[in-house]
């Protein structure tokens, strides 16, 4: 049971980190003017719902144990974009925190 929870962690950790990297890549491709084939889209634009998806499961779970408060947004991105501009100190520091962190990912995003 412990080591299924495990695996389980582990994947969903390299499906993130293999998530941002085809949208930084799918969005340099773009910005070049390259057109993507039905054969190379429609396969990134699932990936891309599925990593949506896990983004809107880690503000559910590990963004409400972050900001200590329910999701008023779908994804976590948004969330820390609305604490920035929080008068509650805490909350602001913890959100400048995950924005450096996400920046530091994909700049630009936050």
């Amino acid at each position: 049971m412990g080591l299924k929870i495990i695996l389980m962690l582990f994947g969903s950790y390299l499906f993130l980190i293999a998530w941002v990297f085809a949208l930084n890549y799918s969005r340099m491709l773009k910005e070049k003017g390259i057109v993507f084939s039905p054969v190379v889209a429609a396969p990134l634009y699932i990936f891309l719902c599925g990593g949506a998806l896990a983004d809107a499961i880690f503000n559910a779970i590990a963004g409400t144990i972050i900001f200590k408060e329910r999701p008023r947004e779908w994804l976590f991105t948004a969330r820390v974009r609305r604490q920035l501009g929080s008068d509650d100190v805490t909350q602001r520091l913890k959100a400048q925190k995950w924005s450096r962190l996400i920046n530091s990912i994909d700049p630009g995003h936050v």
